[in-house]
C-alpha cells in the first residue's frame, strides 16, 4: 500500500458508488454543510483509483450544497472490489457501536451552553440536547449537594465565618405572601473552587429554566437529585 497523501480535486470529479446502501437525508446533509461552515472540511472524502467514493459521501453531498468547486480527498488503489464494498459497510456501521460517556457528555454540552456555543452543530437534535442538558443538570445537582454538605462540615468544625449567601428569603418576603409561609436563609462555608462550582451551576439553572433568583436554581437542583435517587 503506498503512502496516503491528502489531495486537493476538483468536486464534479468524484463519483458516487452505486451500491453504497447507506442513505443521507436532507436535514443530515444540511447539517454536515453547518459542520463543514463552522469547522471547516477536517476529514478527507476517500476514494478509489476511478474516483469513486469509498467514504464520505455525506460530506460530497453537504460540499455540492455549499457550493465548494474543490474539496479535500485521499485516494486509494489497494482495495480490491470485495474489500471497498466490505469497508463501505464497516466504515458506517463500526461507528455506531460507539458509546458515549454521558456524564462526560452531560458536561461537555453544559460547558458549550455556557460559552453560548451552537449546540445544534455538535450534531444533537433538539430533543437529544434538552434530555442531555436535564440529565447533566441533575448530575451536577448531586455533585452540588454533595460538596455543599462536605463544606458546611468543615466550616463547622473550623469554626470559619460565612462567605457564601443564597438569596432566598432575605429580609420581609413582602406583601402578597402567604401569612403561614416561613421564609430561610441558607448559608454555607465554601473554598474558592467550591464557590466557582456553586456559582455556575446556579447561573446554568438560571439561564435554562428562565428562573429569576438562585434559590429557586438551588430549589430545583435540590428536587432533581431527590428524584434521581427516588426520594
Amino acid at each position: 500500500m503506498s503512502k496516503l497523501q491528502i489531495e486537493e480535486w476538483p468536486l464534479g470529479k468524484l463519483r458516487t458508488y452505486n451500491r453504497n446502501p447507506r442513505t443521507h437525508s436532507a436535514e443530515q446533509i444540511e447539517a454536515i454543510a453547518a459542520s463543514i461552515r463552522e469547522f471547516g472540511f477536517l476529514c478527507p472524502i476517500v476514494v478509489d483509483k476511478g474516483a469513486e467514493i469509498i467514504a464520505g459521501e455525506g460530506r460530497f453531498l453537504a460540499a455540492g450544497k455549499l457550493g465548494l468547486k474543490k474539496v479535500p480527498v485521499i485516494a486509494v488503489d489497494h482495495l480490491t472490489e470485495s474489500q471497498k464494498k466490505a469497508f463501505i459497510l464497516a466504515d458506517n456501521k463500526l461507528a455506531e457501536r460507539a458509546g458515549w460517556d454521558e456524564a462526560l457528555l452531560g458536561e461537555v454540552l453544559r460547558d458549550l451552553q455556557l460559552e453560548g456555543f451552537d449546540l445544534l452543530l455538535t450534531g444533537f437534535d433538539t430533543a437529544e440536547l434538552e434530555r442531555e442538558l436535564e440529565k447533566a443538570a441533575a448530575e451536577h445537582a448531586a455533585d452540588f449537594l454533595d460538596d455543599m454538605a462536605q463544606a458546611g462540615e468543615a466550616g463547622q468544625a473550623a469554626g470559619q465565618g460565612l462567605n457564601l449567601n443564597f438569596d432566598a428569603g432575605q429580609g420581609d418576603p413582602g406583601e402578597g405572601a402567604q401569612p403561614q409561609e416561613l421564609y430561610f436563609q441558607l448559608s454555607y462555608t465554601v473554598t474558592e473552587e467550591q464557590r466557582a462550582v456553586v456559582l455556575k451551576a446556579l447561573n446554568a439553572v438560571k439561564e435554562a429554566q428562565e428562573f429569576q433568583t438562585s434559590a429557586e436554581a438551588l430549589v430545583w437542583l435540590c428536587r432533581k437529585h431527590l428524584e434521581e435517587v427516588g426520594q
